[in-house]
């Protein structure tokens, strides 16, 4: 597997500059319900949040979070807002509503937010994207159905506000067939000219553990219809940035590698060019921030691996050398385990409004430097968080670069965003919720530069018990019964790299319970009875450091049902797809198979096919697309929940 250039600083003319101070943290701003869609605004020092009736303004400081005013939706908010603003204060917000209706609020420069108004002819299938001038001119892009959802036929569409006026009727710029949900991207330039952007991974990919399809653009002059779209391949996901000056540049992941293809103001985009490589079995996750001038950062995060690298430069042209901001990490002895068994912890530590909250994200300060946050695995004294905050600042120009992760291991982060504050200074801020099912704690995060942090609270007595079930199943959980002398939350995680891991809280003194569930391809307990090995952090309300204590229990397996063994593999190309066949030697079901492609014996997966067909048979038959680069292909078994085993790889022929 190709790895990214790594280096500790940009090249470049300009010396190195001198270490930043670290970001340090106030206390948690406690508020109700969850918070969640955490996302800078724009202006300096705001943020909006997601309520369920709409939108609150919150302001950064010193001290954490002041409350700002409340924009209603008009109706049930079903995602996120989106929110772009100025400087000025010039500012659009939309609400997709669970009734499919969009609503848009408007804020002139220096003025206050409109009751948000139902944009006609609106359907938007996800939460649409805005971008706004600093005089006002406003644009909204969206994806809807094109048809019934299940022929996965969408239109792209958007709708122009000029400053000062009204939007006008949504104009269509595509219509994509046998697609994936497509990806929606959008900016406007200072003098009103618009420009979207979108993906969409086509049907023909599906079977692809990255599907890959295609990226388009269309651009508008200001008072004028977009253009004919213009198209570019081999593109898995995408991220658009568009200056004042109308310069704009789209970072194109795809393929194991990331592509830049810019515009210079007035014209057509460039063909794009190869950034630099991102192997990863998921696929890599782009970021881009401009400014006017050409200033620019470009970063990337692979989904599976968790290595966040970035470019920058101060004018326009070639980049620097790359940045490594977190480096990958290992894929271990079964990449495809890895994969699967980050998408769980990630899914399972994702809000179900905002379900991209720990993306990569980049910003641009007013002294020069990107400023870049993410959300990551990270592992402290034998606890792993499934979603810590990160951030870290480049300079455009080269020198030193900061990196730190932030909070800590008792929550998972969430809605990770930078933001720029009122004196130009870089922080960061995240939402911190309750592990808790229904739970109304919500509470909002923030890291500024050169603030101190504030002292842990002193940490409550904890004291833990024996479990009362020590006979575990392949997938069944670790039950931990524990006491604390004071409101406390408390975390929990099972020796070893995809150890079992539990997280709960404790509103006040009392007895609660640790639920362990297993990790994918890591069962809790062994075969022959005998110790388990946890470790269990535990501290007050928003803790940073909490404390740890080992915990030793006594546990055994139960001895797992066979598992059939794969004779007679055989793999044939027909076109596009692959002929896979094979043989058991006892019954099994075809969803107790996995089968996957790829260019040698062990390497990543290019392709993916399942099959959820009934019956016990001792012959199999199976299609994986696609076939492009598929030289190996492997049958794997599945027979329960959290166990896969490779059993056979044969050549195709």
């Amino acid at each position: 597997m190709r790895v990214a250039v790594l280096t500790l600083a940009l090249a470049g003319l300009a010396p190195a500059a001198a270490s930043a101070a670290p970001f340090g943290e106030p206390p948690f701003t406690p508020v109700s319900g969850e918070a969640t869609c955490l996302r800078a605004t724009g202006v300096p020092g705001e943020l909006v949040r997601w309520t369920s009736t709409g939108a609150r303004l919150e302001e950064a400081n010193a001290a954490g979070f002041s409350a700002g005013a409340e924009v209603r939706a008009g109706g049930a908010p079903a995602s996120c807002p989106a929110v772009a603003s100025q400087a000025n204060g010039a500012g659009v917000l939309a609400f997709a509503g669970e009734d499919a209706a969009l609503r848009v609020s408007l804020r002139e420069p220096a003025g206050t937010w409109s009751p948000p108004a139902r944009l006609e002819g609106a359907r938007p299938l996800a939460p649409p994207v805005v971008a706004v001038s600093e005089r006002g001119d406003a644009l909204i892009a969206w994806a809807e159905p094109a048809g019934p959802v299940e022929d996965q036929f969408y239109r792209v569409r958007a709708a122009r506000r000029p400053a000062g006026g009204s939007f006008g009727a949504p104009q269509t710029l595509a219509t994509i067939k046998h697609a994936f949900s497509p990806q929606v991207l959008a900016g406007v330039s200072a003098s009103g000219e618009a420009i979207v952007a979108w993906t969409a991974v086509t049907a023909s990919a599906g079977a692809s553990l990255e599907p890959i399809g295609a990226a388009a653009t269309a651009i508008a002059p200001p008072g004028g219809p977009f253009g004919t779209p213009s198209r570019i391949g081999g593109v898995s996901v995408a991220a658009l940035a568009v200056a004042p000056d109308g310069r704009a540049l789209l970072a194109l992941a795809g393929g194991g590698q990331v592509r830049l293809a810019e515009r210079a103001p007035g014209q057509a985009f460039a063909a794009p060019t190869r950034a630099g490589d991102a192997p990863d079995l998921l696929g890599a996750q782009p970021a881009v921030a401009l400014r006017s001038g050409g200033g620019a950062v470009v970063a990337w995060l692979t989904v599976t691996t968790q290595g966040v690298t970035a470019l920058t430069r101060t004018t326009p042209g070639a980049f620097g050398a790359p940045v490594v901001l977190a480096r990958p990490r290992p894929a271990g002895s079964d990449p495809f385990a890895s994969a699967l068994n980050q998408v769980l912890r990630v899914a399972l530590g994702s809000s179900a409004i905002d379900t991209d909250g720990g993306a990569l994200r980049a910003a641009i300060a007013p002294d020069g430097r990107a400023v870049l946050t993410w959300g990551g695995l990270r592992a402290r004294s034998g606890i792993t968080s499934w979603v810590a905050a990160r951030v870290a600042t480049v300079p455009l120009a080269g020198g030193h670069v900061d990196a730190q992760a932030l909070g800590g291991p008792l929550r998972d982060a969430g809605s990770i965003t930078p933001i720029v504050l009122a004196s130009g200074a870089p922080a960061a801020a995240w939402t911190d919720n309750s592990p808790l099912f229904g739970s109304e704690r919500g509470r909002l995060r923030v890291a500024l530069e050169g603030v101190m942090t504030a002292a842990d609270p002193p940490a409550p007595t904890l004291t833990v018990g024996a479990p009362r079930k020590t006979r575990l199943s392949v997938d069944d959980s670790l039950i931990l019964p524990f006491r604390c002398g004071g409101p406390c939350e408390v975390r929990a995680s099972v020796a070893g790299p995809l150890g079992a891991s539990g997280v709960t809280e404790l509103a006040h003194a009392g007895r609660g319970r640790l639920d362990l569930e297993p990790s994918l391809g890591a069962p809790i307990a062994p075969l022959r009875r005998g110790p388990v090995q946890v470790t269990v952090a535990y501290g007050a309300p928003g803790a940073r450091t909490p404390l740890t204590k080992q915990v030793t229990v006594t546990l055994q397996r139960p001895p797992s049902r066979p598992v059939p063994h794969v004779l007679n593999l055989r793999a044939r190309r027909r076109g596009n797809a692959i002929d896979v066949t094979w043989r058991t030697d006892i019954p099994a079901k075809p969803d107790d198979f996995l089968v996957s492609g790829a260019a040698t014996r062990s390497g990543l997966p290019l392709a993916l096919a399942v099959s959820d067909a009934e019956g016990r048979s001792r012959r199999f038959r199976f299609r994986l697309r696609p076939a492009e680069g598929v030289k190996f292909v492997s049958v794997a078994i599945a027979t329960e929940t959290l166990r896969i085993v490779r059993r056979a790889t044969a050549k195709v022929r």
